[in-house]
């Protein structure tokens, strides 16, 4: 169970990636842009913490950070 965890882990932050020069850091209409911040060495969080997305609306994590991390979703609707 340990190792299957690990590797949804890595998964996940390999599917988040490095940072991106051209990544949108803007909210659109279409776009909520939720950054992936460093609140100390050990700690981490999401800004904005809480988001609301409409169908059709796609949310970009943005890596702003130095230390990769990966985002869980609790619930689902």
């Amino acid at each position: 169970m340990k190792n299957a965890a690990l590797i949804l882990m890595l998964l996940a932050a390999a599917a988040v990636g490095p940072p991106d020069a051209n990544a949108q850091t803007t909210p659109t209409d279409d776009v909520v842009v939720v950054e992936m911040v460093e609140k100390s060495a050990t700690e981490y969080a999401f800004q904005p913490a809480r988001v609301t997305v409409a169908p059709g609306q796609v949310v970009r994590f943005v890596q702003t950070g130095a230390v990769p991390h990966n985002v869980e979703f609790k619930d689902t609707p």
